[in-house]
C-alpha cells in the first residue's frame, strides 16, 4: 500500500434538477407499453417521449408515480412497496430520506420526470454537480486518474468536514477505514474533465443532501492510499 499527497481544490458548484443522460427511449417505450399504447414502432423516439410525458401528465399523481417506479425499479421492489412509495413521493424527498441509499439516484430521476409532467404536485429534486481539481507534486508514475474512485474521494473530503454534517454522522466508520460500498451511491456520477497525469479535474454529481457541505470546503491536502 502506497500513499500520495494530493491537493484538492473545489472549482465550482452548480445546482441541478435532472441527470440528462438517465431517461432513454427504452424507458419511454416501457411507459407507453404499460399504458397499452399501440403503434410504438411507427413513432420516432421524440414522438414516444412526447406521448409518454403527456400520458403521465394525464394520470392521477399516485398512478403516474407508481408507473415510473414500476418502469425504473420493478425488478428491485415488490408491488406493495411500489404502491406505498408512490404515495410517499407526493410529499417525501425520497432521494434524501429513503433508508436504502442505493435507491436514491432512481428516486431522484423519477421525481424529476414527475415534476416535469405534473408541476407543483411533487417535491422538486435538488442535486449538485461539483468540479474539483486534484494535483500532486509526487514523482510517482501512477496517474491520479488511476487511483481516484468514489470511496477515496468521499473519504478524503469527509475527513475535512465538520463532524456534525450528515455525511460524517452517517458514514463515520467507513470514512475512517474499511469497505465503503455506499460511496458510489453518494456520488451518482464521477466524470473526468481533464487528466494530465499529476493534475486531474473531475466532476462529481449527487444529492445536495450529501454534497452540500462539500461545495464549501477550502483547498486542502490529503494522503491518498493506492
Amino acid at each position: 500500500m502506497h500513499k500520495r499527497d494530493v491537493r484538492f481544490t473545489i472549482l465550482s458548484s452548480t445546482k441541478i434538477q435532472r441527470l440528462d443522460d438517465f431517461w432513454t427511449d427504452d424507458h419511454m417505450q416501457a411507459i407507453l407499453a404499460n399504458l397499452d399504447m399501440d403503434g410504438l414502432d411507427d413513432m420516432t423516439a421524440n414522438e414516444r417521449f412526447e406521448m409518454a410525458t403527456m400520458a403521465l401528465a394525464d394520470l392521477p399523481p399516485h398512478e403516474a408515480s407508481e408507473l415510473l417506479l414500476h418502469v425504473v425499479l420493478g425488478e428491485r421492489l415488490r408491488e406493495g412497496q411500489m404502491d406505498e412509495i408512490a404515495h410517499e413521493m407526493l410529499v417525501e424527498r425520497l432521494w434524501e430520506d429513503h433508508p436504502d441509499i442505493a435507491l436514491h439516484e432512481a428516486f431522484f430521476n423519477v421525481g424529476q420526470l414527475l415534476c416535469d409532467c405534473q408541476p407543483g404536485r411533487f417535491p422538486k429534486p435538488n442535486g449538485l454537480r461539483i468540479q474539483i481539481r486534484l494535483d500532486s507534486d509526487s514523482a510517482d508514475p501512477a496517474a491520479l486518474g488511476s487511483i481516484v474512485n468514489e470511496a477515496t474521494l468521499v473519504r478524503a473530503m469527509g475527513r475535512k468536514l465538520d463532524g456534525n454534517t450528515r455525511l460524517v454522522r452517517m458514514f463515520d466508520d467507513q470514512i475512517k477505514s474499511g469497505p465503503f460500498p455506499e460511496a458510489e451511491h453518494i456520488f451518482w456520477r464521477l466524470d473526468t474533465v481533464t487528466d494530465t497525469g499529476n493534475e486531474l479535474t473531475i466532476a462529481v454529481t449527487g444529492s445536495e443532501y450529501w454534497l452540500g457541505p462539500v461545495q464549501d470546503l477550502a483547498p486542502f491536502t490529503e494522503a491518498l492510499e493506492f
